[in-house]
């Protein structure tokens, strides 16, 4: 398996409604090359405050459950890029299996949110 560096810059793009290939951002696919566990959690927190934004502009008549849900994972999303940009900037392996993770989940949630139309 190829590692997914410029998908995930690409997708954090998408979900925080920058141009595609803007060097120099905390999404910067090699950023995500580098493992570096600071800039990585600083991108999970831009991300989570761009998805946060989206999940509010859910129309009126959403189900508020849902919003409420969606709203605690991006905080839980945001706990965790706090947690990571305190870290050491020590460089992880760039083969690590989180960033596989991050690359396939975070497509789908922004591809549900733009059929939400928010």
């Amino acid at each position: 398996m190829s590692y997914p560096a410029t998908d995930i810059e690409h997708t954090f793009a998408r979900i925080v409604g920058a141009g595609i290939g803007k060097r120099g951002e905390n999404w910067d696919a090699d950023m995500f090359r580098g493992g570096y566990t600071q800039s990585i959690g600083k991108a999970l927190g831009t991300a989570a405050d761009a998805l946060r934004h989206r999940i509010n502009s859910l129309p009126a008549d959403a189900v508020p459950d849902r919003t409420k849900r969606l709203n605690h994972y991006c905080d839980e999303l945001e706990g965790i890029g706090k947690a990571m940009a305190q870290e050491t900037e020590e460089p992880r392996t760039r083969d690590d299996y989180r960033w596989f993770i991050v690359s396939s989940l975070l497509p789908i949630i922004h591809d549900l949110l733009d059929r939400e139309g928010c």
